[in-house]
């Protein structure tokens, strides 16, 4: 595994939960939690989709580098935007009609911790 499949892994899947997101969160929430969003919630599903973009973005972005060190600059961020994403993935109870939803999301985030700590520390020569 080199650091530019991670990222375009990364980028992929960003956008996997960007575009329904941006497009119709109530629909993509009903599909995660039998709760509906209301207005509010969709809005900030919108938003969420957004940021997911914006990810995308960055991973899409680091495949374009050349240089080394902003490989690993932008490849760090994404890493620490990640383990923010465990840590408020944590919080969603487990057991309630959100169960699904932060299974989903959690597993993505520590994939791709696992992804960057491979490439990053275990096996840095394959950050090309």
């Amino acid at each position: 595994m080199t650091l530019s499949l991670v990222f375009k892994l990364h980028a992929w899947s960003a956008w996997l939960f960007a575009v329904p997101l941006l497009i119709a969160p109530a629909w993509v929430s009903g599909l995660l939690a039998p709760v509906p969003l209301g207005e509010a919630g969709e809005l900030f599903g919108r938003l969420y989709g957004l940021g997911c973009g914006y990810i995308g973005v960055g991973a899409w972005l680091g495949t374009k580098m050349q240089g080394e060190r902003e490989r690993l600059l932008i490849a760090c961020s994404l890493l620490a935007c990640e383990i923010v994403g465990i840590a408020i993935s944590l919080t969603i109870p487990s057991g309630t009609d959100w169960h699904f939803a932060r299974t989903v999301t959690l597993g993505a985030y520590l994939l791709f911790v696992a992804f960057y700590v491979l490439v990053l520390y275990i096996r840095p020569r394959v950050l090309d």
